[in-house]
């Protein structure tokens, strides 16, 4: 473990220009350090069972052998390792004195004469998850260094620590490079002996091959002049904030200074990887340079301003002193630090506002031994707030990578100089719009907001993956869209995932989210579309969906379309309650559901069918659905659920014996909740109604059927939560309410014997188009809705099903078919009645 208190890497963020420092760590030289191999694999040239194209890169054992000869039981193995130099931070100055590498052997035969040879590793582009032997890199041939076996048989029992030494010249070849270094193993014998050593996938660390640097500073060095915090127009806001009982914390200035420079090029590095190249937050600097920070006394003493609601309480006074000051401000996004003082500030409010702590430990020196390091990682988190960024959780695979590790944004505030800590592709996107990391003196619109929604939307899963695409329109420009997967046990977004989304043209969008990224596959999840516009603002759209044995279930499907062929309601209305509790709309072209708990604001609706209207055969009912077209939607309305009961209640009309909420709640009486489901978007919302007791009274004779709707809401505003639908009285009919009523497959199929057709394409405009039609090998069908469809014959057997993808040609493979009548019907969820096809 290492000697000296600050990484190298530190010393450099904080105080590589200060002389004495240096000096001390002149003093303290050499130093000790420890580094894990970030990939290590064997391979086998045995052509029993194709090992010569096995990959062992998962396993936990590394094994090196290497035979004179290749031929009946005298199999080759040899062991790669690869190390990643850059972990250790060491600057330009640090001088390397030796190195070696370790590894615990845990199996070899009993024997003598047998050596342990370390080579060089001609590339470092092979990989422990792909390298065989027969695309293994070459190594040697000189040998870096040989240790002897010892004569006994080694055993887990009785584990044997070989060191390899003389690798001081490869890694101070590697540092003037990519830093990376590969070696290799093997065992030049001619018995059946091989040796097993641990991999870096072991479970106790100490046994993982490791390497072991010797170095000191260079005595010749001299620091460079004194780095300057980056500036700009639009700088983040550093307030130091001063209760009236409490005072700053020694060196602040200079500990906040080194913590700020790393955090911006924390910021930087990772802004660089997204592709938004050497972006990062801009600071106040000082005449020296150095970070400006405001100093701000409170009016009250620290019991006024408490963990919970004291930021409430700061802000108008910080408000009020930039107003009076207002060079002091260049930004709306300010981070407050206060004195520790017995209470823990570390949180973000939004709008701009965050808060953390000072204390004297609070310092990127004590990163190496833990220290307080998870302190500066609360203050890099909660500026991440401060800078628009929500919380979201790294990949599955990103966790394991040994390049990022933890999210910043999700519990990386307790990693964060300590281990592998990074931000996500999501974070770096909005950051690239926020304020203060825009370099332009003016920046029209900041922060003007947008509104945004999409006009068409299909989702699905297959393959693993989670698939989303669809159109959309906003009011002003974007960059991009956000989707979040955030699953809703905890309450909160801590482990939501974050993909962007692929943007086509100025309107079009699709994404592909794997599942095996997912930490949890169980449980309700919360789908948030975020569209980013380029003056910083965002605009949030949500969907819910669910996972049912570790596969995602969702349905969210929609796009423009025309009236589905059904019924019009004999009357409908909307209830509202309070002031309005005995007002009739039933003569209203509108219906408006809100589940407002307010008195006067909330509002139901209910349709009443006559089933007489219908010119089929009601004994046949096969499926009911019901379809009504919006007017509006509130911004909240994606989190109301419209739920649909079935009532007897139909002694209304629209005019004469009207109905109110006093006379609903005087009198009312359900039979049987039938359905819910929530708006996603488009033009129209669809129930399936396809409740036993429903269709079996209707099979009974019912010929009147009453629906109630309104809404339960699962969000926090409720003023924002309604919907507007057209009645049965709005003025173009086509944007009334449907009831589409479909009859039974058997029945379907009696009618299409009597109804044979014959027309070259056939159409259904609400749904899909066939041709040709009469057909005799392929007939290609044009659906406007993404789902199932089924192809019965006369007996009302399946005979063929095709997974239909909206405004595509489907086609349909008929040729095999006795010729005659068939029907073709969509297998749920919609409202088509069976279209008729004719095989000849």
């Amino acid at each position: 473990m290492k000697t000296m208190l600050p990484t190298w890497k530190q010393a450099v963020f904080l105080a590589a220009s200060s002389l004495c420092f240096l000096n001390q760590l002149k003093a303290q030289s050499p130093f000790t350090d420890t580094l894990v191999a970030i990939e290590d694999t064997y391979v086998n040239s045995n052509s029993a069972d194709d090992q010569r194209n096995a990959n062992y890169g998962s396993s936990t054992q590394l094994r090196f052998r290497y035979s004179q000869t290749s031929s009946g039981s005298n199999y080759n193995l040899v062991t790669y390792l690869k190390f990643d130099l850059k972990q250790l931070g060491l600057p330009a100055y640090a001088v390397i004195d030796s190195a070696s590498l370790l590894g615990t052997i845990y199996y070899s035969q009993s024997g003598s004469g047998h050596v342990w040879n370390l080579l060089p590793v001609a590339t470092n582009s092979w990989g422990e998850y792909t390298a065989t032997w027969n695309n293994k890199p070459g190594f040697g041939p000189d040998t870096i260094s040989a240790v002897t076996k010892p004569t006994v048989a080694i055993s887990e029992t009785t584990p044997y620590q070989a060191t390899w030494g003389g690798l001081k010249d490869n890694v101070s070849a590697a540092l003037s490079g990519d830093s990376l270094l590969s070696l290799a193993l093997y065992t030049r014998l001619n018995t059946g002996a091989n040796t097993s050593m641990y991999s870096r996938e072991w479970t106790d660390t100490s046994m993982q091959p490791r390497l072991v640097l010797h170095y000191r500073i260079d005595s010749s060095y001299t620091p460079p002049a004194p780095r300057e915090v980056e500036s700009r127009t639009n700088n983040l806001n550093i307030v130091y904030f001063l209760p009236t009982d409490v005072d700053t914390v020694a060196n602040y200035r200079q500990r906040l200074n080194g913590i700020m420079l790393q955090a911006q090029d924390f910021y930087r590095k990772w802004m660089t990887y997204w592709g938004y190249t050497d972006e990062t937050f801009g600071l106040n600097k000082d005449s020296s340079g150095m970070l400006k920070i405001t100093i701000i006394n409170g009016t009250y003493d620290k019991t006024y301003y408490p963990y919970d609601g004291g930021g409430s309480k700061i802000i108008p006074e910080v408000n009020a002193y930039f107003s009076a000051h207002p060079g002091e401000k260049t930004s709306t996004h300010t981070l407050v630090i206060l004195p520790e003082s017995g209470y823990n500030p570390f949180y973000g409010l939004g709008n701009g506002w965050c808060f953390a702590l000072d204390n004297p430990n609070i310092d990127t020196s004590y990163f190496s031994t833990g220290g307080t390091s998870s302190y500066i990682g609360g203050l890099v988190h909660e500026l991440g707030h401060g800078l628009n960024l929500p919380h979201d959780k790294e990949y599955v695979s990103q966790k394991s990578n040994p390049a990022m590790g933890t999210n910043l944004m999700g519990s990386g505030n307790s990693t964060y100089g300590k281990s592998a800590t990074f931000m996500t592709e999501a974070s770096c996107a909005i950051l690239h719009n926020c304020e203060v990391f825009r370099t332009q003196d003016t920046i029209p619109d900041m922060y003007g907001g947008g509104t945004g929604s999409f006009t068409t939307f299909h989702s699905s899963y297959s393959g693993g993956y989670i698939h989303l695409s669809g159109t959309f329109t906003t009011n002003k420009d974007i960059n991009g869209i956000v989707v979040y997967n955030d699953q809703d046990d905890d309450g909160a977004n801590y482990d939501q995932l974050a993909w962007m989304a692929n943007l086509v043209g100025t309107d079009s969008f699709n994404v592909a989210m794997p599942v095996a990224e997912f930490w949890k596959k169980y449980s309700t999840y919360t789908l948030r579309l975020k569209f980013l516009f380029t003056n910083g603002s965002s605009k949030d759209v949500v969907y819910p969906y669910y996972f049912e044995d570790e596969i995602p279930v969702l349905d969210i499907n929609f796009e423009p379309m025309d009236r589905p062929e059904g019924i019009e309601p004999s009357a409908d209305t909307y209830i509202r309650n309070g002031g309005s509790a005995n007002t009739n709309f039933g003569t209203d072209s509108t219906m408006t559901i809100k589940p407002d708990p307010n008195s006067g604001y909330k509002r139901e609706a209910f349709l009443k069918f006559n089933l007489n209207d219908f010119s089929g055969d009601l004994a046949n009912i096969d499926s009911l659905h019901l379809y009504m077209k919006v007017k509006s939607a509130n911004s909240s309305s994606n989190k109301t659920k419209l739920i649909v009961k079935w009532t007897t209640k139909s002694d209304w009309d629209e005019s004469a014996s009207p109905l109110t909420w006093n006379s609903w709640v005087a009198d009312s009486s359900h039979v049987d909740s039938i359905a819910g489901n929530f708006y996603y978007g488009g033009d129209w919302v669809h129930w399936s109604l396809n409740k036993d007791t429903l269709l079996n009274a209707i099979r009974a004779g019912d010929t009147t059927v009453v629906f109630h709707i309104y809404g339960e809401y699962s969000g926090s505003s409720t003023s924002t939560s309604d919907l507007t639908f057209y009645s049965k009285n709005a003025t173009d009919a086509s944007d009334r309410p449907s009831l589409v009523i479909v009859e039974s497959p058997s029945m379907l199929a009696r009618k299409a014997t009597n109804s044979l057709v014959s027309s070259p394409v056939n159409k259904l405009p609400e749904l899909m188009e066939v041709y040709p039609n009469p057909v005799r090998d392929e007939v290609h069908i044009r659906s406007h809705v993404a789902g199932s469809a089924v192809l019965y014959n006369v007996h009302g057997s399946p005979v063929k099903q095709l997974n239909l993808v909206n405004g595509n040609d489907n086609i349909l493979d008929v040729s095999g078919l006795p010729s005659g009548p068939y029907y073709l019907v969509y297998l749920k969820g919609t409202s088509a009645p069976a279209k008729i096809i004719v095989v000849r």
